[in-house]
């Protein structure tokens, strides 16, 4: 293992204030512009989709920065992608069924589904 001069005594990294100040202020942004947005009333799609993008950025701000991860081996990122791509894969799954049913009543969804098991 090497010693880098970055690091402070302990083999930890030494805490940069202004960095984490900086974070903060964007993440205090971030809030704000959410916060912002939902007094837009947007249609339900593109105000989910803004909120959700704002949410992304802010969490890799958090993990980034203030988990350290931004100064970790690249196969920390290579199983990061991973389970992001499970967690995109199960928010995706059953909007597939919600997408396919939403042009139908809710009754009518059922007495197609009772139909189909006959």
């Amino acid at each position: 293992m090497t010693t880098q001069t970055s690091h402070a005594a302990g083999g930890h990294a030494a805490p940069n204030v202004k960095l984490y100040m900086i974070i903060f202020g964007a993440l205090a942004f971030l809030t704000l512009l959410t916060v912002l947005v939902s007094y837009i009333h947007l249609p339900p799609g593109p105000a989910v989709a803004a909120a959700l993008g704002i949410a992304v950025v802010k969490s890799s701000l958090v993990v980034l920065f203030f988990m350290h991860l931004i100064n970790e081996r690249p196969i920390i990122y290579g199983l990061l992608a991973l389970v992001a791509f499970f967690v995109l894969f199960l928010y995706l799954l059953p909007m597939t069924d919600t997408i396919a049913t939403s042009g139908r009543r809710p009754a009518q969804a059922v007495t197609t589904a009772v139909e189909a098991t006959r």
